[in-house]
């Protein structure tokens, strides 16, 4: 899976990733994923990246898009469960969430 997200997308990765639950092996799951899409300290340096006192987090490059490819199978898999089961997206942020979930190839759920 190739994915080509936005820095506010890949938050939004993180932030799912980091809600789930479940068995030891999710959590390896959960943790591999962490590991790709967390963005390394030369990365925040590229868009500004800080992460303020309160726990937000803030950025001065809105139009970065960052290319990230997950090579395992089981591991794309698995990100895609988590976005579709996650319950928090943005309501306000509906397009860049349309767009993310069309890249995981998550189907809109309409029931």
């Amino acid at each position: 899976m190739k994915l080509k997200i936005n820095t506010w997308q890949r938050m939004q990765l993180v932030l799912a990733l980091g809600s789930v639950s479940g068995p030891v092996a999710t959590y390896r799951q959960a943790t591999k994923l962490l590991d790709l899409l967390e963005l390394q300290p030369d990365e925040q340096g590229k868009v500004g990246f800080v992460m303020m006192a309160d726990g937000a987090a803030r950025w001065a490059d809105e139009a970065h898009r960052w290319e990230i490819e997950i090579k395992d199978g089981n591991l794309a898999a698995f990100l895609r469960r988590v976005a579709q089961s996650h319950a928090q997206w943005p309501v306000a942020q509906r397009g860049l969430v349309d767009d993310l979930l069309e890249q995981l190839g998550v189907e809109e759920d309409d029931g």
